[in-house]
């Protein structure tokens, strides 16, 4: 497992590569700034995160970081938009459902890191331009997506996208937000094997129900 150079496992500074769903093959100073931005977000938010922090805990200067991203606030949207297109959304066989593919993309990524999680918590408290920015033109793509899917024949016309995209999310995150309510409802932790595999097979379920195959299908 990766580590920033010279930090120790203990140090509250460490960067675990693997356990956050960066790449270990990416030592470069950029994506060791994006890492350690994550986690300094995550627990302190925008206004509480500290660039020095970043940059001790990254390994690099200050002016580095100010170099590549601008702002304090320019490095929290790359960390929203990294962390968001980073990871292959779901293993195997790509489902035939489209919503059971936004449902799978989802809980895969908030599944991966619980640092990115909290960073969105925090998003919602913190309104800022740049996070407005973003989350904006994702959720215009999932829209966009499910009125071509409505369009194709793939969803019902019947069904409210704006509605739907709603619950969707709601589905996919909560859990993660809410772990422990979760672990009460389920018996079990979320990371526990049977609960993932069981929540595979119901969103696979969900996603189904949803599906309005096209003529032929």
């Amino acid at each position: 497992m990766a580590a920033v150079a010279g930090t120790p496992e203990g140090d509250p500074g460490h960067v675990d590569d693997e356990a956050e769903g960066w790449s270990v093959d990416a030592p470069d100073a950029r994506s060791r700034i994006l890492r350690a931005a994550l986690r300094e977000f995550s627990q302190k938010g925008i206004s509480g995160g500290r660039v020095d922090a970043i940059a001790r805990a990254a390994k690099a200067n200050k002016q580095l970081i100010y170099y590549y991203f601008g702002s304090k606030r320019g490095l929290f949207r790359a960390v929203l938009t990294r962390r968001r297109s980073d990871g292959s959304p779901w293993p195997g066989p790509r489902p035939k459902s489209s919503v059971t593919q936004r449902l799978l993309a989802q809980d895969e990524l908030y599944r991966g890191g619980n640092e990115y999680v909290r960073l969105l918590v925090w998003e919602a408290l913190e309104e800022t331009p740049e996070s407005s920015e973003i989350r904006d033109r994702h959720l215009e793509r999932y829209e966009e997506q499910m009125r071509a899917d409505q369009e194709s024949g793939e969803l019902s016309p019947d069904v409210d996208v704006r509605q739907l995209l709603l619950a969707e999310l709601g589905v996919a995150i909560i859990p993660y937000v809410m772990p422990h309510i979760a672990e009460l409802i389920l018996g079990a932790p979320l990371s526990d094997p049977k609960v993932q595999a069981d929540r595979t097979a119901f969103l696979e379920w969900l996603g189904g129900r949803l599906h309005e195959p096209a003529a032929g299908d």
